[in-house]
């Protein structure tokens, strides 16, 4: 079987992935930090959506647009609608994930359809931002960002291969 010069080009011309620079790759936070981000945390709306945003990789804004119709604590689902191609998914709930739910959701005061909110509404990507900043000084953790917290599980699960 003979190829043709391109497809003899093509074949000699592998495509090898290139690898990013240590300073490139995402920070996350060790499964120490994350523990003791937690346990500084002390509002259940606070430990609710940062369980989340850790437990299924969720960016910041992805957080803001949950609302209650986005969860089913009944048949335990969670729907996520990813920024990035647009793709919403179901995905399992977790029952711990559940309980932390269920009990926010019994102190949380009526504000409307949006799942995490303050005194004005939904809260907003900077609010959680902040309050991110704030919890992780006060629990000594240094150099990491919310967005480090939505790579953690996949780090975590890698480590403890899961996956």
């Amino acid at each position: 079987m003979q190829l043709k010069t391109s497809q003899k080009q093509s074949a000699r011309r592998t495509h090898t992935p290139r690898l990013l620079p240590r300073a490139t790759l995402p920070r996350y936070l060790t499964q120490e930090e994350v523990t003791r981000l937690f346990s500084v945390i002390t509002s259940l709306r606070d430990r609710a959506l940062f369980a989340l945003i850790y437990h299924y990789g969720l960016r910041v804004e992805e957080a803001t647009l949950l609302i209650l119709e986005s969860v089913d604590l009944k048949n335990l689902h969670i729907r996520i609608q990813r920024l990035k191609n647009g793709v919403s998914s179901q995905k399992p709930l977790w029952r711990h994930n559940a309980k932390l739910l269920r009990s926010y959701f019994r102190v949380r005061q009526d504000a409307g359809h949006w799942f995490f909110t303050g005194r004005q509404g939904p809260l907003k990507k900077r609010q959680i931002q902040t309050l991110f900043t704030n919890y992780a000084k006060k629990a000594g953790i240094k150099g990491r960002s919310v967005h480090g917290l939505r790579h953690s599980i996949a780090v975590h699960l890698l480590e403890h291969r899961t996956v």
